[in-house]
């Protein structure tokens, strides 16, 4: 049980093996810490998402393998990585832009 604990990811995959299992108090103890720890995890996301412009609870529920794919997916995208350097126009202006010349229509 020590194991599947500390394999947990997610505080839903810790909450399904207290669901499914009797724990003893060492159990709940350690199933207690890896709260924690994957909470304290959760708080450090949430500041870094806002800083990224993300919604702040966006990965809340991700493990870090997923959150580290969505983080090289996005930063590999060369269309977002333009904007976030400031190379392309704002959404905003090329929208009016392409109103004013008809091709909107």
């Amino acid at each position: 049980m020590e194991a599947r604990i500390n394999e947990s990811q997610t505080i839903a995959e810790l909450m399904a093996l207290q669901s499914q299992n009797i724990l003893n108090e060492r159990e709940r103890r350690q199933v207690f810490e890896k709260q924690m720890e994957i909470f304290q995890r959760i708080a450090g996301w949430r500041l870094e998402n806002e800083r990224l412009g993300f919604a702040s609870d966006l990965t809340d529920t991700w493990t870090p393998e997923q959150r580290e794919r969505f983080l090289s997916d996005w930063q590999d995208n060369e269309f977002l990585t333009q904007i976030n350097q400031g190379q392309k126009r704002a959404y905003e202006e090329m929208i009016d832009d392409e109103l004013q010349t008809g091709g909107g229509r």
